[in-house]
């Protein structure tokens, strides 16, 4: 029940605030936020991962019409460039992090929304403001509860942020808002800490 009530909460934040509402201060914080997170998802694009894994995807046929920002910015498809973005933009470890939540909520929001937004076409402050809140629901998210032991705030939380943010970006309001809130909220996520390698 108390899970159902944070639904709510989280999607009426989500579909009553608008760019009026945010403070021009916060608007030029969010805007440097997103920029330090593009350069730092187009440097970690040429890292041989990125690069391979870009190669890779190329090499069998995948085409699209959604820029990835890695090697030579390649056209691909949606959810290809939403990965291959979020590959990017954690490979140099040099992603914002939000120090109260410990998570990184640009990270986990910005791949997939830059994706989405051009796909879509969306206007710069629909982007902001997406990517706004996308951060707020994380951010808020992680500093409200933790995980289980061992598992990774970022690989819970996450998936929930960016959901949060495609999901307005898409224009999703009311019920199809909570959908893609609950469908990202019970993803099984067995990243437990020291489970990858490097």
């Amino acid at each position: 029940m108390a899970g159902s009530k944070l639904v709510d909460a989280l999607v009426e934040f989500l579909s009553y605030t608008g760019v009026d509402s945010i403070p021009d201060e916060i608007r030029s914080r969010c805007k440097i936020t997103f920029l330090d997170t593009l350069g730092v998802m187009i440097a970690g694009g040429q890292e041989t991962e990125a690069v391979r894994l870009s190669r890779r995807l190329i090499a069998r046929g995948e085409g699209g019409n959604v820029t990835a920002l890695v090697d030579s910015f390649p056209l691909v498809r949606l959810e290809s460039a939403a990965l291959l973005n979020g590959m990017a933009v954690s490979l140099l470890e040099l992603d914002q992090g939000d120090w109260y939540s410990c998570v990184h909520p640009a990270a986990q929001v910005v791949p997939s929304l830059m994706a989405l937004a051009e796909k879509l076409r969306r206007p710069g402050m629909a982007f902001i403001l997406s990517f706004l809140l996308g951060y707020e629901v994380l951010a808020r998210l992680a500093r409200a509860c933790r995980p289980k032991e061992g598992a990774r705030s970022v690989a819970v939380l996450g998936p929930i942020g960016a959901a949060a943010a495609t999901a307005h970006l898409w224009g999703f309001r009311g019920d199809r808002l909570k959908q893609a809130i609950n469908i990202a909220a019970n993803v099984e996520t067995p990243v437990l800490i020291g489970d990858l390698s490097r």
